[in-house]
């Protein structure tokens, strides 16, 4: 399918593409590209990565998550590009991957025409997806050899650097009954579930036309599903008394009592979410209780903190 664009802007895009890139790598032996995640309608935390969904926002029939996947390669020598991944919680539902090849969105790899008209033909894509092992694999391919240089070409990226438009996307489908806690999409870099599963790669070719395959850096997606963070006693409000609640149970733990906390109120008193519960957390609810005190129209706890 194609796609118009007026004449100013193919104009436009050509003479970005003749630019040099901004960071390139130079040595094709050590480099590997980038792939990671990128929830569309989900707020992502700043300082830790991860996807944070409210539970309260999850209705009963579940929430469909659109996940884009991206694919950054400074040293624009690609030739095959396969991403595959996987989620391990069988409450979140890996399904509708999309094929580019078949759409008229703009991906990573589409092709600007002379005549103003953006294809998504130029390269070969494959997708598939496992119900079974809920898996998801993306690849794009291109085997061409030049002729007059008697070497193998790479991919054209459409835009510089790649990862300015996605490679797929795909629905993550979350029930209503994942609870409060970390919930991992992650690449496939080793087989999992049997002996020969694919796994996430990228092959280049050197400017010789000789070929090399890489083990890609993968950056796996973390959604976090979370109640009002902060609200330890989960009233509604982030105040003192939550502070006051999580020093308690800070001191049963040091102490090697039992929790004082269900598991709401314990994800909720990890403020900084780095897996414990301490001083520094109900420091930084009374922080953002003196700020909300002090402040007409107060932002949300993660917004205050991000």
């Amino acid at each position: 399918m194609k796609k118009t664009i007026s004449a100013a802007t193919a104009a436009l895009l050509a003479a970005l593409s003749a630019l040099p890139l901004a960071a390139k790598a130079e040595n094709y032996d050590t480099y590997s590209p980038t792939f990671y995640f990128r929830a569309n309608s989900a707020v992502l935390d700043e300082k830790t990565g991860d996807t944070v969904i409210l539970a309260s926002d999850i209705p009963e029939e579940g929430l469909d998550l659109r996940v884009d996947v991206y694919s950054l390669d400074l040293s624009k020598r690609a030739f095959w590009i396969s991403p595959k991944w996987k989620c391990s919680d069988p409450l979140i539902k890996l399904k509708d991957l999309y094929d580019p090849s078949t759409g008229d969105e703009i991906y990573a790899y589409s092709t600007l025409k002379e005549d103003g008209t953006i294809t998504n033909n130029t390269y070969s894509v494959s997708i598939r997806t496992d119900d079974n092992y809920n898996t998801m694999a993306c690849s794009v391919i291109y085997q061409y050899y030049e002729p007059q240089t008697k070497t193998m070409l790479p991919m054209i990226p459409y835009c510089d650097p790649t990862d300015q438009y996605p490679l797929t996307h795909f629905t993550a489908s979350i029930s209503s009954e994942l609870t409060y806690g970390y919930h991992t999409i992650h690449f496939l870099t080793e087989a999992e579930d049997y002996a020969d599963q694919r796994v996430s790669e990228a092959n280049l070719y050197r400017e010789d036309g000789t070929s090399l395959k890489r083990d890609p850096i993968v950056e796996d997606m973390t959604i976090r599903i979370s109640g009002i963070e902060g609200d330890v006693n989960g009233d509604g409000f982030v105040d003192s008394s939550d502070a006051s609640d999580v020093l308690v149970e800070y001191a049963a733990l040091q102490t090697g009592q039992e929790s004082t906390l269900d598991d709401r109120g314990r994800f909720a008193a990890d403020t900084d979410h780095d897996r414990i519960i301490d001083s520094t957390d109900a420091s930084n609810i009374l922080v953002y209780y003196a700020y909300v005190m002090s402040t007409e129209d107060p932002v949300s706890f993660l917004e205050y903190n991000n």
